[in-house]
């Protein structure tokens, strides 16, 4: 199996489901009710020009085709049908894809919730602290000597 081509993949739909995620955040803020665009199955005749463009084989395993293989949208947009935007993995690859880049994006809202909820940045040990420390022998960094006799 080859990784690049499932990474490849799985960034190609992970940065389709991100966009579709921050759109439908934008739409949540303006229209709480907003209808989903329906899934929309490629024609016979889509599956037979993706099936000869993808020569006949998983585009991330390179098994050869079966009936049980799937159509992938690339992009993660199922209402986009286009010869471009599919292609075919087997059932196996086409879970891989969509469990990676699901998680990507479960893991970049935790972030983004982290981020959010942050408290400001503290201070790590062994840095200088910016303002000095009290000390009654100096007033404005000043040693006070007319005060003392040393």
């Amino acid at each position: 199996m080859s990784t690049k081509q499932l990474d490849d993949y799985v960034d190609k739909l992970y940065n389709g489901i991100l966009r579709k995620y921050k759109e439908e955040q934008e739409w949540k803020t303006f229209y709480p009710r907003a209808v989903r665009l329906e899934r929309e199955s490629p024609t016979k005749s889509q599956m037979d020009t993706v099936i000869d463009t993808c020569s006949r084989k998983c585009v991330v395993c390179k098994d050869p085709y079966d009936e049980c293989f799937e159509f992938h949208h690339k992009n993660g947009d199922s209402s986009l049908t286009t010869e471009t935007n599919l292609v075919i993995v087997c059932p196996t690859c086409h879970k891989k894809i969509h469990t990676r880049a699901n998680s990507k994006l479960a893991n970049r809202k935790v972030r983004t919730e982290r981020k959010k909820n942050q408290e400001p940045p503290r201070k790590k040990h062994g840095k200088k602290a910016t303002k000095e420390p009290y000390n009654p022998l100096y007033v404005d960094n000043k040693l006070l000597e007319a005060h003392f006799k040393f």
